[in-house]
């Protein structure tokens, strides 16, 4: 089941017992003569790393020069700082390099507690020739903390290899509790590139952190959590491996409360994937594509096995330590939104009598994917909208449409739900309240957009539903008693991974016909309905890269309604300008800046139609029309707020002009532009 409270980063307090002496600063260099401010100077000090840690005491730090060590490290004093001059091996020179001839437990092998290891180059530089199996940083004590080093594996043999590894047993309390790994670069390592593991009920190794690491070329898993507890997996980058994220659970030894967030995993061949009997909590994640992971995802970016909950999904690679903090909103599933007309008096409905006096005007609905909800925003006329009622829906709402289903002269909504497979329909009282939801089921999976239209022309609503999973569109008639009824599947043969559909009459042959974009294969496939309910493919087109949403108007002007794709992966829009009866397009490409995921269209500057784009990665709503007779471009570029993710439009203000709605990733209440003629916006909160 989809979880949907955001989890916390913890912040981990290192505890040092009191000390009993003054700490001391030890240097070494492996000439043998450096001070803690020269390595270059001609003073003693200890060439060999091992030496210096048996002389230290708790609480003192061990500075090492750039140079070769030739030396199995093991550090087993408690409170003790390890790191070279400079703190850091990562995209770093000159280098300090442990490169011992013998891995066996470790390259380095830290037992004491409260230990920070940082800035090293960790190298297994003996070849596949060694018959067991090797780590480069092992770490058996608390609160460790590993930092800011490259280690570097031997690549392939036949051995279970470990990069960095975090397992309590087998030395002192067993428990190697509350470790952080942080920064570090792990290369080229056979089986595992980081690994925290459990073993026993007294050895849990639980409260590992493991963040800001860079994991690339292991054959095996990127990062793995084995039997672990409340493990941290937070802002790494995991690429060119064979699993990227990893977990592991039993009943015996249970890994609850452990979780994969904010990490860019792509380039992988498997994503993430999880053994046993628990839910991987791995949302929030990049997954290499703005549609998701593939596998059970509905995207093209790595693929992702049963058991792994992924939804929701970063649009973009992750933004550091702050996503945690947005990382909900920063989802593939934009929250759908759409203007809406409230017919009915707002006295009868509203106790509130600074609205109640403002009258009937147009507001917004909301499909908010994250909390199941429908959420209803009244228009106060001035381009400011007031939140008002939420209503529970399916799981995972991304789609909606409105339109008067039962006849009753008031506005319905109908939202698609993607996780729960279904429509719910709320019958609406014309106030900006719903009288009743029924929820129908859809026969199909992954339900991902929504269009209403007589498509039997009986007088009736009807509802078209694209399927992203399953590749097919389920249509429902309308009925005398206001009710749905599911009437068949129209397959998709020419496209794949549907995810946006509208319904228009291409050909005017007074019959609806269906268009529908498809993430997978790029492309926009046209249905031809014959006014009887039943549709039939005519054509495919290709547009460019990871079309998520499409509109329609006459944008050339020559009389047929022509097409508009907002291609996410290519950060473009793709025009497909009709070219009558015979069902050809040519087409045109625009940019309009990274990730857009909405779009809709109207007549924003005089009298030419035009579309509206959200580029959520630029923070921009870009208009785009015709530039001459021959080429279309961006008109403008609108600034709203820092992440807009979806659009809609309607004349909110009631002064004749078509103005725009936007929503934002981490603002949810819409902010509007208003439209002040001559292709110029302002900003209304």
């Amino acid at each position: 089941m989809r979880s949907k409270i955001l989890s916390i980063f913890l912040v981990v307090a290192f505890v040092r017992s009191p000390a009993t002496r003054s700490a001391s600063l030890l240097v070494v260099d492996d000439d043998g003569q450096a001070t803690v401010a020269n390595c270059d100077a001609s003073a003693p000090a200890y060439m060999s790393i091992q030496t210096a840690i048996g002389a230290a005491a708790s609480g003192d730090t061990i500075l090492v020069c750039p140079g070769v060590y030739v030396e199995q490290v093991t550090i087993n004093t408690n409170n003790l700082t390890v790191r070279s001059f400079d703190g850091s091996a990562v995209d770093h020179t000159p280098d300090t390099v442990i490169r011992p001839t013998e891995l066996t437990p470790a390259a380095v092998r830290i037992t004491g507690d409260g230990v920070t290891f940082q800035g090293f180059v960790v190298e297994d530089a003996t070849g596949s020739g060694h018959p067991h199996g090797h780590r480069g940083i092992f770490v058996q004590g608390d609160d460790v903390r590993v930092a800011n080093n490259l280690v570097r594996g031997r690549g392939v043999t036949t051995q279970s290899d470990s990069g960095i590894l975090v397992r309590g047993g087998g030395v002192g309390n067993g428990v190697a509790e509350d470790d952080l790994i942080e920064g570090n670069w792990v290369v080229n390592v056979h089986n595992n590139g980081i690994l925290a593991a459990s073993v026993a009920n007294n050895n849990a190794a639980s409260g590992t952190i493991v963040r800001r690491n860079r994991v690339q070329e292991i054959m095996g898993n990127g990062i793995a959590v084995d039997r672990v507890p409340n493990a941290i997996v937070a802002g790494n980058t995991v690429g060119d491996c064979e699993v990227g994220l990893f977990l592991k659970s039993t009943a015996a030894l249970p890994a609850t409360g452990s979780v994969f967030h904010c990490n860019n995993v792509a380039n992988n061949e498997i994503g993430a994937t999880v053994d046993g009997p628990i839910v991987m909590d791995a949302r929030y994640n990049w997954w290499g594509d703005v549609r998701g992971p593939s596998g059970i995802g509905f995207g093209s970016g790595d693929p992702v096995a049963e058991g792994v909950a992924f939804a929701p999904w970063l649009i973009a690679r992750s933004i550091g330590p702050q996503c945690e903090t947005v990382a909900a909103a920063l989802s593939g599933e934009a929250p759908a939104v759409a203007s809406i007309s409230f017919l009915a008096s707002l006295q009868v409905a509203l106790a509130d009598q600074e609205i109640a006096q403002l009258g009937p005007h147009l507001g917004l609905v909301v499909a908010d994917f994250e909390n199941d909800q429908l959420v209803v925003y009244l228009g106060r006329g001035d381009g400011t909208f007031r939140r008002f009622k939420s209503y529970t829906v399916g799981d995972g709402p991304v789609a909606l449409a409105v339109g008067d289903v039962n006849r009753d002269g008031r506005t319905d909504v109908i939202v698609a739900n993607l996780l729960s497979n279904s429509l719910s329909l709320a019958y609406g009282n014309g106030d900006g309240t719903f009288g009743r939801i029924v929820h129908i089921p859809v026969i199909g999976k992954r339900p991902r957009s929504v269009v209403v239209g007589d498509f039997d022309r009986d007088g009736f609503l009807d509802v078209a539903v694209a399927n992203s999973e399953s590749n097919d569109i389920a249509l429902f008639f309308g009925r005398t008693d206001g009710r749905l009824a599911q009437a068949r599947m129209v397959p998709i043969l020419s496209g794949e991974g549907p995810s946006a559909l509208v319904a228009v009459d291409f050909n005017r042959d007074g019959a609806l016909d269906l268009v529908v974009a498809n993430a997978l294969s790029d492309n926009v496939v046209l249905l031809a309905g014959d006014g009887q309910g039943r549709f039939a493919e005519v054509g495919a087109w290709a547009v460019q890269e990871g079309p998520l949403a499409l509109a329609v108007a006459d944008f050339d002007g020559d009389g047929w309604v022509d097409l508009a794709s907002a291609n996410a992966n290519a950060g473009s829009v793709s025009l497909l300008l009709s070219r009558g009866q015979r069902g050809r397009f040519l087409r045109q490409d625009v940019r309009v800046g990274s990730a857009p995921l909405s779009m809709t269209s109207g007549t924003f500057v005089g009298n030419v139609a035009g579309v509206a784009i959200v580029s959520v990665a630029e923070g921009t709503v870009s208009l785009v029309m015709m530039k001459d007779s021959r080429a279309f471009a961006p008109f403008a570029l609108l600034r709203a707020m820092a992440d807009p993710v979806s659009i809609t439009h309607g004349d909110f203000n009631n002064d004749g002009l078509l103005d725009i709605a936007v929503l934002g990733a981490t603002r949810r209440d819409p902010v509007a532009l208003m439209n002040v003629g001559g292709g110029r916006f302002q900003l209304k909160r």
